[in-house]
């Protein structure tokens, strides 16, 4: 084996890495006519899988020559790749790798040399003759270190959609939530992805016919980079990131358009990647019912593989500020949103068609209270809540009211990372009075405390805690008033539903407190058809639902 004289650059690597997960370094080569190097020498720690080696945007896979034993000494294993004379220097090379399971992070180095090997040597390599990156004091041109951080893969709750694309999924959204999708109404369309995979499609509103205008695609190209795409008929526009993605790690992308000003932006990871403005061309969009595939486009092509979760979108366009801050990616109380898939194992899936199985998922979404409710025994209260995921709080504070508007706090409770239930005993709550009232606080150091609604408990002779009137006009075309009154302060949900048990629309979703609310129902803002709709207020006190036409 002949020491060369090229030179290896490496283009991408992530910083960090989960065990047990593959990911990918990009690199280039430096080549003259007077090297002879053929071959490239991978060094990985011994629990290391296999590597996989290609050119990028390529098709062309290179064949490990011969895996060598580990080093006694530096518990390593070589691996020798196979690189013909023709191999362009423009196009970069992909090394796809996987470590086993680890209990503790470490880093590790990845070691990369070019050499000359015979066909005779290829065949009887041996670690005397191969160990390039064993001896410390041995310079050799074209040697490449990478130290990369290795950790654990951490066991949580959190699912994610497992893609495959040689099952050929042909998974998308209902076409009563796909209308409102359109490059003439504001939207906001975001998710998180994890791929080694090139050439496949997150999110695509395309039928694939040149004629047909599209409000979105979201692809990873052959390069390994995103692009989001909207087309009109015979032409489109394309918005692009020059970060190379499909390493193996998490990323968050999303897109908007603000319909107001025309602006669309793609971002990557909470950045601004490329931005545009639609002119007077977006006039020739015309909307219509057209399904959003996840996954591929038109469940015909361009099949993603890897895992998906927290797909979501609104009919809004967020703020960079919301998108730059990862704590507010996973805020699903937002009244605008009109689709989430979490791909959770306990929640009915929104999908329509092929379902992605589920896999437990190395992404830690942000952590949320859940469940939060109030036993009686005697005159004794047992609050109790759910609380799991990635969290920065530091406790949760009991408080309590007789009113519903001053509260007083009772007892402080550390939050654990390991803990999802919590319980609270207050004792002789009942004799306080008739009615009492329970919130949280969640307390994070440097920043201001967030609360959850209040709950009541107890028997109270007073006026109805809420109250839920007509809608005005009714019938109506297209737009009407919906209103309510709350005694109290209290968490609502108002929803719009069809007669087959669909939501439609989500109007409000959050703590309010007492006082009467009246909103505007657009039905053009959801495209639905002449017929009956349910529109349903939810609040901690109970549930009312009352009946309005639309007559188109």
């Amino acid at each position: 084996m002949l020491k060369a004289q090229e030179e290896i650059s490496i283009l991408h690597a992530p910083k960090s890495v989960v065990s047990e997960e593959e990911f990918s370094v990009v690199f280039s080569l430096t080549r003259s006519a007077s090297d002879s190097s053929n071959a490239l020498v991978v060094s990985l720690p011994k629990y290391f899988q296999t590597p996989r080696l290609a050119r990028l945007g390529g098709s062309t896979a290179f064949q490990v020559i011969r895996p060598q034993l580990p080093s006694p000494q530096s518990g390593r294993v070589q691996f020798v790749f196979q690189l013909p004379d023709s191999l362009p220097t423009y196009q970069p090379l992909c090394l796809t790798a996987r470590s086993a399971d680890i209990n503790l992070p470490k880093s590790e180095r990845l070691n990369f040399c070019l050499a000359s090997v015979s066909r005779q040597e290829a065949g009887r390599l041996t670690l005397s003759s191969a160990a390039l990156f064993d001896a410390p004091n041995n310079t050799i041109a074209g040697q490449k270190n990478l130290t990369i951080l290795l950790t654990p893969k951490t066991r949580t709750d959190n699912f994610a959609g497992q893609f495959d694309s040689t099952a050929r999924l042909n998974a998308h959204l209902a076409t009563t939530r796909t209308p409102l999708l359109s490059l003439s109404r504001s939207f906001t369309a975001e998710l998180w992805f994890r791929t080694v995979a090139l050439d496949g499609i997150l999110l695509s509103s395309w039928s694939g016919s040149e004629s047909d205008g599209y409000p979105l695609e979201l692809e990873i190209g052959r390069d390994g980079t995103l692009a989001s795409f909207f087309g009109f008929p015979f032409s489109f526009k394309k918005l692009h990131s020059n970060r190379f993605i499909a390493d193996g790690v998490w990323h968050h992308c999303a897109v908007t358009l603000d319909s107001a000003s025309g602006a669309v932006h793609l971002y990557l990871d909470g950045i601004v990647q490329d931005s545009t403005r639609l002119g007077i061309e977006r006039r020739t969009f015309t909307t219509r019912p057209t399904p959003i595939y996840i996954g591929s486009r038109n469940g015909r092509e361009k099949f993603f593989h890897g895992e998906a979760d927290e797909i979501k979108i609104y009919r809004r366009a967020k703020r960079a500020s919301e998108l730059f801050n990862p704590e507010l990616y996973d805020q699903d109380d937002d009244p605008t949103i009109v689709f989430y898939e979490s791909f959770s194992s306990s929640q009915r899936s929104m999908l329509v068609g092929d379902k992605p199985s589920l896999s437990r998922s190395s992404l830690a979404v942000a952590a949320r209270l859940k469940n939060l409710r109030a036993e009686i025994s005697g005159s004794d209260v047992w609050l109790s809540w759910e609380f799991s995921g990635q969290s920065d709080i530091s406790s949760f504070t009991v408080e309590r009211s007789l009113n519903g508007v001053q509260f007083q706090p009772l007892s402080t409770i550390d939050y654990r990372a390991t803990q999802g239930f919590y319980r609270f005993f207050d004792r002789n709550a009942g004799e306080l009075g008739k009615v009492v009232f329970y919130r949280l606080r969640k307390n994070t150091a440097g920043r201001s405390a967030t609360y959850t609604g209040a709950i009541k408990i107890g028997l109270a002779e007073t006026k109805p805690s809420f109250r839920l009137f007509q809608n005005t006009p009714n019938p109506f075309n297209p737009s009407t008033t919906i209103s309510y009154e709350l005694a109290e302060g209290a968490t609502v949900e108002l929803y719009v539903y069809n007669t087959l048990g669909t939501e439609v629309a989500r109007v409000k979703r959050g703590f309010q407190p007492a006082g009467r609310y009246t909103f505007f129902f657009n039905a053009a803002d959801y495209d639905l058809s002449s017929g009956i709709y349910l529109y349903r207020l939810q609040t901690d006190f109970g549930a009312e639902t009352r009946k309005m036409i639309l007559m188109k």
